[in-house]
């Protein structure tokens, strides 16, 4: 997944910007810049950023630099995005943002605009990928921290699904698969024999497909539930 940089283009509330750095902290974040005019954080900032003062002593001005030339990937934040989905400005939800930067490697900057005004039409035109989170359409404007939080907790979520998946299982995740696709199959009634034939086989399976952590919990998961809704049944009849 690609790493993640946090962009306040001309932040002026220094509140704002330490509960950005708080949220950063919260989930793991620690690239924090400033674009557009110079900004220094003032104590009312640390103040505000609690544990995370770190991140705000971290930060860095960009200037007026581009960021396309400084980042691989640049995405926008919008409370109104264009409603022609043909528009360079047409914007995805945060969980669809989530999964496109699980595919991406680099580093991505992700742009919060003006407090007052957001980001212009033309900073949009210029990224990658734009942005909004879906909120009541007579008042969709969230305050900057409040919306990052939102991407923040979807982009961690994220991460940590992808590292799982990339795990691989381990032995004793994908016998505990074989153990519940045994008992399924006894509750079923196979005979002892095709139960070992079974097993074996999907043993092999697992061997070849060389199964995550997570979809072997998925398939123990999908087995245990098998077997106990045979069993709820079966007490129904009674």
């Amino acid at each position: 997944m690609a790493e993640i940089c946090v962009v306040l283009v001309e932040p002026k509330h220094q509140c704002n910007v330490g509960f950005v750095a708080r949220a950063m902290k919260n989930f793991g974040l620690s690239r924090l810049y400033f674009s557009g005019s110079e900004f220094t954080p003032a104590q009312k900032a640390f103040d505000c950023a609690a544990h995370a003062r770190d991140v705000l002593m971290g930060a860095e001005n960009l200037g007026d630099r581009p960021l396309n030339d400084l980042f691989d990937v640049v995405i926008g934040t919008t409370a109104k995005p264009h409603p022609r989905e043909s528009s360079p400005r047409s914007a995805i939800g945060p969980g669809e943002l989530a999964e496109r930067l699980r595919e991406v490697g680099g580093r991505a900057a992700l742009l919060f605009g003006r407090e007052d005004s957001g980001l212009s039409n033309e900073e949009l035109d210029a990224c990658d990928m734009v942005v909004s989170i879906p909120g009541n359409p007579d008042y969709p404007t969230l305050n900057i921290s409040h919306a990052a939080a939102i991407l923040f907790y979807e982009l961690a979520a994220a991460a940590d699904q992808t590292v799982e998946e990339a795990r691989k299982a381990e032995g004793v995740e994908k016998e505990a698969v074989l153990a519940r696709l045994g008992t399924l199959l006894e509750t079923m009634g196979y005979p002892k024999y095709k139960s070992r034939v079974v097993e074996r086989i999907f043993r092999r399976v697992m061997g070849r497909a060389c199964i995550s952590g997570r979809e072997a919990h998925t398939l123990a998961g999908v087995f245990k539930e098998a077997d106990d809704e045979i069993k709820r049944r079966r007490k129904r009849r009674r």
